[in-house]
């Protein structure tokens, strides 16, 4: 099911605040990956602030121009680089994920961590944000923890947790898209974790969700083997892009939750 943005006007105008609107709208951006989860934000976010640029579907290879790139696009690079490099694009931001960081290989893990050594090897002025766990509106259609304990309680049963301790940081879906904006005016050559600030376990996450609908459900605890977790404690380091960009966590875990049920309720 294709996620659509209902036009969530106060976060749209929360952005616009904490971002360089007059650099974004002097500019023509480029951007992949525009129907997905951060996409859509993403592409909101641009649309509410009247900054002009182009859908790229990575299917195309036909030449684009643009003074920017955000690539949010999953898979394979294709001629991605070669496209972005004859169009002499000034700025490249390549959303990345936190499972760089995995101890045991996986699908995301390897598809991100070449496309990152693919992007440095190039000479593109590029900047890479390894995204962690977020939330917002549209959590109900990813396949996240939190958004199946929404999920859960909006259906009246019970939630299912598997392995209570693990651990989780959320970042607000609204926070990540003006720390992306802003990774990728700064200088090039960066890589930054970006994520919550407030660690979590899937327990506690879980009786957060539950009492903002009464407490009513019951949250079942399960440890299956099948679905052992390979970050156990999943939290992002943000302390290069707090210190060297000026960034902050502007909405806190429970204002997070509050905004996203809302979202979803609607």
């Amino acid at each position: 099911m294709k996620f659509v943005l209902r036009k969530p006007i106060p976060d749209l105008e929360f952005i616009e605040q904490h971002v360089d609107v007059d650099c974004l709208r002097s500019m023509r951006g480029i951007v992949t990956g525009c129907d997905g989860w951060f996409g859509t934000w993403v592409c909101a976010a641009l649309d509410y602030m009247g900054c002009e640029y182009d859908r790229l579907d990575m299917r195309d290879s036909h030449p684009v121009s643009g003074d920017y790139c955000i690539h949010l696009a999953k898979g394979e690079l294709g001629g991605l680089i070669d496209v972005l490099q004859k169009a002499r694009v000034k700025y490249v931001l390549f959303t990345s994920s936190g499972a760089v960081y995995d101890m045991k290989p996986s699908p995301i893990r390897e598809e991100k961590y070449i496309n990152e050594r693919l992007f440095n090897e190039s000479e593109l002025p590029v900047n890479i944000a390894r995204v962690f766990t977020v939330v917002g509106g549209g959590v109900c259609q990813r396949p996240l923890a939190v958004g199946k304990y929404i999920t859960s309680c909006l259906n009246n049963e019970s939630i299912k947790v598997y392995d209570g301790k693990a651990v989780r940081s959320y970042l607000y879906m609204a926070d990540l898209v003006i720390w992306l904006l802003r990774i990728l005016f700064a200088e090039s050559g960066n890589t930054y974790d970006v994520g919550g600030s407030t660690p979590i376990t899937m327990f506690d996450l879980a009786q957060k969700v539950n009492d903002r609908f009464g407490g009513r459900q019951r949250i079942e605890i399960f440890k299956n083997n099948i679905l052992t977790d390979p970050h156990p404690i999943y939290k992002p380091n943000c302390s290069k892009a707090k210190n060297t960009l000026g960034l902050e966590h502007y909405t806190d875990l429970d204002t997070a939750l509050d905004k996203t049920i809302e979202w979803e309720k609607s």
